[in-house]
């Protein structure tokens, strides 16, 4: 997938979601491949989808702003000039939150 970084930032996609691993993980925003923050063409991904079998292992990395062990499921909430996301386990327990702005 890191050859589509360059086409997501260039047509300002802010939230990339991916699934099939067994953890929730959420990178900081990347600019470029570097650290960056919630700025224009910056993009967030976020790891998720850890339903059914057995969870994974988390592998810390410099790129990660959270890594969870744990069954989830993302909720968001998409208005005019943010977009609010969630992460709740499976007992209804807040695991991740954070908001992106879309209006610079």
């Amino acid at each position: 997938w890191y050859n589509l970084v360059p086409l997501m930032e260039k047509h300002g996609v802010q939230l990339v979601l991916l699934g099939h691993n067994h953890f929730y993980e959420r990178m900081i925003p990347l600019k470029e491949n570097l650290p960056s923050t919630y700025e224009k063409g910056a993009v967030t991904y976020i790891v998720t989808g850890s339903a059914g079998r057995g969870l994974y292992d988390i592998m810390p990395w410099e790129f990660q702003a959270v890594g969870i062990s744990d069954y989830n499921f993302v909720v968001g909430d998409v208005s005019y000039c943010e977009l609010a996301i969630e992460v709740f386990n499976g007992e209804g327990a807040l695991l991740d939150a954070l908001t992106i702005p879309r209006c610079f």
